[in-house]
């Protein structure tokens, strides 16, 4: 027991001298590790630097991705007051949409007073969106708290006239308002703005298709959650080349290019609103057939000219194609919308857009519908990890090799470089150069932080032993004791027995002649006395 004590008392001796050693060191008298740059040495890797950046990435550098319009729901799928939650780039929102003529409003799905979800909620008479957790009241065009039922309110206040507060207006308390966001319904859906109060405010509007609100057009929405990234089923929508494999349907033929039918895209806005538009002759391609000869031909007789399978991207969610004629009309076309849910996470908003004077029900394009992405999500899923791990890798060295720069510019040289950012800056220099820097006392040493890591395993692990020993021996003596509670009970139990057996007097025992065959039988016979 004394020898696991002291050297638990020895580890944390060494564990307090070695924490004192390294407080009282100067930074100037502490020893700077070398780092190695290049072949792998650092134990951070950084990307070098590009003198100049990629044409793309300079064009479109203007691009913000929150600073856009997204929708989030059908407005036919919306209960009326009733809060619903949507999430647009990992942020969770309280979405209602209002009856009574009340506009919709959206609020981030957070009460300023104890953290709990809006959308858990309730909407009152008054149309205010009420938390559920301590009835705290909000308006959700502006965000503003209403009312507080801890506090004296004026509503409840004027039922009492002696009251001398009920005639003071109620001030909400300082950090009590939610945080209001933009929000509309267009063309049947509901759109958010998550960097603007109001529709006023967002510096974009929100992207149309003009068929769809065409009287002409029906409309047949459908809705659906991917665990697929935006930025893959983005590219899967406009990508055609897919449909004649992973769908076996011949449609996306008439989407793709060849040598002799060469697609054309244009791109059309300002960087931080670019319209992509693509545009090919809609005749077979890879399924192409041999001429039949036959021209097709207008109403007047004259030959037809070919359709054209166009799309159109509108950044950063909307994608609706369709063959059109010369004059751009169609009478189908088809729109997708995505939603940035999170990373990893998309909602897939679609709609079909038809001239059909009857649409098929919803149920049914449901059931089609879901079956025909079913066979696009299980590929996207495969496709994911290596499109997303290689995006994180390319972040984290523009973002290193950014903070790399900074730090440089900043402190003026590697005197002045602490920790990781000392490893980082030698990375483009040439290989075999070596590089010290002056390191903060206690943690930033790495040599004390080993040496404190393995006094603190070592105390761990002999706590382990001593306590394992102590536990084992702690059940062996319990089981002792146990067992010897048995026995005792079953002795006691087993003594009434044995005493009556011991008074019993003993039976006169008879010879066993039924089992024994004739001889066997005259032999006892001839015997006088089985006793004798």
């Amino acid at each position: 027991r004394l020898l696991p004590a002291s050297v638990m008392a020895l580890l944390q001796l060494a564990t307090l001298a070695t924490l004192a050693f390294a407080a009282v060191r100067s930074p100037r008298s502490m020893r700077a590790l070398p780092v190695m740059s290049g072949g792998g040495e650092s134990a951070v890797a950084a990307a070098p630097v590009p003198a100049t950046a990629p044409p793309a990435t300079a064009a479109f550098g203007a691009f913000e991705w929150k600073q856009h319009w997204y929708p989030v729901a059908w407005a036919r799928d919306c209960v009326l007051d009733v809060p619903m939650k949507v999430t647009i780039f990992d942020e969770d929102y309280c979405v209602v949409l209002r009856g009574s003529g009340r506009t919709p409003i959206a609020l981030r799905d957070k009460c300023p007073h104890r953290s709990a979800a809006l959308s858990e909620g309730r909407v009152t008479e008054q149309g205010l969106v009420q938390c559920s957790y301590h009835g705290w009241a909000f308006d959700g065009e502006d965000g503003e708290c209403k009312s507080i039922p801890q506090l004296l309110d004026p509503a409840a206040a004027m039922l009492d006239p002696a009251a001398a507060i009920a005639r003071l207006p109620f001030v909400p308390p300082a950090k009590s308002c939610a945080d209001a966001v933009a929000i509309q319904v267009v063309d049947g859906m509901v759109w958010m703005h998550t960097q603007a109060k109001t529709a006023a405010e967002a510096p974009f509007p929100i992207p149309r298709i003009p068929e769809m609100s065409d009287p002409r057009y029906k409309v047949l929405p459908a809705v659906r959650d991917f665990p697929v990234d935006h930025s893959l089923l983005v590219e899967n929508i406009c990508d055609p080349d897919h449909g004649l494999f992973a769908h076996r349907a011949l449609g996306f033929d008439l989407y793709a290019a060849s040598a002799a039918h060469p697609l054309t895209v244009a791109v059309e806005g300002a960087a931080a609103m670019p319209v992509f538009r693509s545009s090919v002759e809609a005749v077979p391609k890879l399924t192409a057939k041999p001429d039949s000869g036959k021209a097709k031909r207008a109403k007047g007789g004259e030959p037809a000219g070919p359709l054209h399978a166009s799309t159109r991207f509108d950044a950063p969610c909307m994608v609706h194609m369709g063959r059109r004629d010369a004059g751009g009309n169609s009478s189908f076309l088809t729109a997708f919308w995505v939603l940035p849910v999170g990373v990893g996470r998309s909602r897939f908003l679609s709609a079909a857009i038809s001239t059909a004077p009857v649409l098929p029900p919803r149920w049914v394009q449901s059931v089609v519908l879901n079956n025909f992405l079913d066979e696009d999500t299980y590929l996207l899923a495969t496709q994911q990890p290596k499109v997303l791990g290689a995006e994180l890798d390319a972040h984290t060295a523009a973002a290193t090799a950014a903070a790399a720069t900074a730090v440089r510019d900043r402190k003026g040289g590697a005197a002045e470089e602490k920790g990781i950012y000392s490893r980082i800056c030698c990375s483009g220099r040439p290989s075999g150069t070596v590089r010290t820097a002056p390191l903060d006392p206690i943690f930033k040493d790495s040599m004390t932080s080993v040496v404190l890591q393995i006094l603190n395993a070592a105390a761990i692990l002999v706590q382990r032993v001593v306590g394992g020993r102590s536990a084992r021996k702690e059940m062996r003596e319990r089981s002792s004791v146990r067992r010897r509670q048995s026995a005792g009970r079953a002795a006691s139990s087993l003594a009434p027995g044995l005493s009556k057996l011991a008074r019993r007097p003993s039976p006169t025992r008879k010879p066993p002649t039924s089992g024994l065959a004739g001889n066997g039988r005259r032999l006892l016979r001839a015997t006088p006395k089985w006793g004798a």
